[in-house]
């Protein structure tokens, strides 16, 4: 069997989603196009099925690690699974947006924050994750 290892190709796209959607989201309070929001809804969307994808490939292609790299790696797993889960909820809570996409809603609020939670969460898995890698500025 040949071992193709699926999570360095998979977890950028989650990453790069994630945070594009969250700057789609910030430019719709500060420009007033229609189609901002809606479409940092639909990167929330993508970028959540694929921290799932993400986190799939990882429990796929895990090695043996060792010593403090160990350590690093149960802290890496964990934060992969409560970004894919938050990024989940708010992709639900998204979707709940869908039918009023002002921004003075009260969810769209929610979804805003909930969306710079994501960001933020995700940011720190993949940078635990580069320091499983590369074994550099490990805290």
């Amino acid at each position: 069997m040949i071992y193709v290892p699926l999570h360095p190709m998979v977890v950028h796209f989650p990453i790069a989603l994630a945070l594009v959607a969250f700057a789609f989201d910030a430019s719709s309070y500060f420009y007033k196009k229609i189609w901002i929001k809606p479409a940092s809804i639909i990167l929330t969307i993508i970028a959540s099925i694929g921290a799932i994808l993400a986190v799939a490939s990882g429990f796929l292609s895990t090695e043996a690690v060792a010593g403090y790299a160990s350590t690093l790696k149960d802290t890496h797993v964990m934060l992969a699974i409560i970004s894919s889960i938050l990024l989940a909820i708010t992709s639900g809570v998204g979707i709940m947006t869908i039918n009023g996409f002002t921004d003075k809603s009260k969810i769209s609020y929610i979804f805003s924050f909930l969306l710079f939670l994501s960001a933020l969460s995700i940011l720190i898995t993949g940078f635990k994750g580069s320091t499983i890698v590369y074994s550099v500025w490990a805290f």
